[in-house]
């Protein structure tokens, strides 16, 4: 593939990721004005959030599974098709439960896509450029809270949160066309296996689960106050309505230098950058826990820094799942690493709401920080879990044809 076409490919996918990541977390941006307009609390819409995780974590598996032997360049069209029809739904529903119904849609369609869009990116990179790939596609991620959030939170506020979701569906029916247009066929396995071989072929290997059950604590722990960081902002800083739009912006401009800071080491140096996100997740969140109060400024400043390592997570731990994953599994192993991704999110933002709805706001950033710590340990003994004791080095590359073979 030329180098051109591959960057349009690569900036496809990283669209495909921003109104992804954009339509997953909306409701946190939307929060207050859906929570008035649905005549509920600050946790129910979290709920919402919570919903759409367990869904993901109940199909992802099985829909990746079933979807082994289409062309990944149909599996990922489809489950952004998918996101677009949810989205218009969820605009029309009248009330909470039609919202999560719609978007128990879209969350089918979000596990296809995050099993198999670092594989798809690492394919079409090979294998000595996987990581920056993955990093360079995931830096949509970042910008879903850079643009997406900050623009749907302002949406929200002027015109509703139903023109703010439709906003979005429109965006993520632009994002399939370039999609359909930029994306070669990618041939998925083909091998036609059972639910239960993939299943056995995930829990035959220590590196796969040290990696998955890294994801679930530290998942947990980031959505247990990341979910709320619009109510943890106007607690610790005061800022409210409009400004907030302003300060999401920032807080998610922080996210882009985080995930664009790990594309020159994370294919080189994994651990370490592994052990930064998790260090500067765990100092931020405690700071802004202990020393909140006494300073709102320091508290802003705080929070834009847990930006940064927040939204790294998921480039460094889906990095670290296709390293760990045996050759021809990284898309069912991707799909465990999504199972345990969206479980953490669910239980996080189920678990951070109860202390929220209290006013406890220091809780779920101490949350955060402890499971940050516990995910620091994890990521300093993993070689334990791989074969020999040495590091993980599997080619981060999906079964299936590499760059340049027909």
């Amino acid at each position: 593939m030329r180098a051109d076409g591959h960057d349009y490919v690569i900036t496809a996918l990283a669209a495909a990721c921003f109104i992804s990541v954009t339509s997953e977390n909306a409701p946190i941006a939307l929060l207050p004005v859906m929570s008035h307009d649905l005549h509920t609390t600050a946790a129910t819409i979290g709920a919402v959030l919570t919903g759409y995780a367990f869904v993901v974590a109940a199909t992802a598996i099985p829909a990746v599974s079933l979807t082994s032997s289409w062309n990944r360049r149909t599996a990922v069209v489809v489950a952004v098709l998918t996101i677009t029809l949810a989205n218009i739904a969820m605009a029309m529903s009248p009330n909470v439960g039609t919202v999560i119904a719609a978007r128990s849609v879209a969350a089918v369609g979000h596990g296809v896509f995050w099993s198999v869009v670092a594989g798809v990116a690492a394919r079409l990179s090979g294998p000595q450029h996987a990581g920056r790939a993955t990093a360079t596609v995931f830096a949509g991620n970042a910008l879903a809270f850079v643009v997406g959030l900050p623009m749907t939170s302002a949406l929200g506020s002027v015109l509703g949160w139903r023109v703010a979701v439709l906003t979005l569906a429109l965006i993520s029916a632009a994002v399939t066309g370039a999609l359909l247009m930029a994306l070669p066929s990618v041939p998925g396995s083909g091998k036609g296996t059972r639910l239960s071989a993939d299943l056995r072929s995930v829990l035959s290997q220590p590196a796969v689960l040290v990696v998955t059950g890294t994801t679930l604590v530290l998942v947990f722990g980031q959505f247990a106050a990341g979910t709320y960081v619009t109510e943890v902002i106007g607690h610790y800083t005061g800022v409210h309505g409009s400004a907030l739009s302003v300060v999401l912006f920032a807080y998610g401009l922080a996210g882009v230098v985080g995930v664009l800071a790990l594309r020159p080491v994370i294919d080189t140096r994994p651990r370490a950058a592994a052990l930064t996100v998790t260090a500067v997740l765990a100092l931020a969140t405690a700071s802004v826990a202990i020393l909140g109060d006494r300073s709102s400024l320091f508290a802003l400043g705080a929070i834009i820094a847990w930006a940064a390592p927040a939204a790294a997570i998921a480039t460094v731990l889906q990095t670290g799942i296709t390293r760990a994953a045996r050759p021809g599994t990284a898309d069912i192993a991707s799909s465990g690493y999504v199972v345990a991704f969206q479980i953490g999110i669910g239980a996080g933002a189920w678990t951070g709401g109860r202390f929220i709805d209290r006013g406890a706001y220091a809780v779920p950033l101490l949350i955060t920080a402890g499971c940050a710590g516990l995910a620091a340990i994890a990521v300093a003994l993993v070689h334990s879990a791989s074969p020999h004791g040495q590091p993980i080095r599997s080619a981060p590359v999906s079964a299936g044809n590499r760059p340049g073979e027909t």
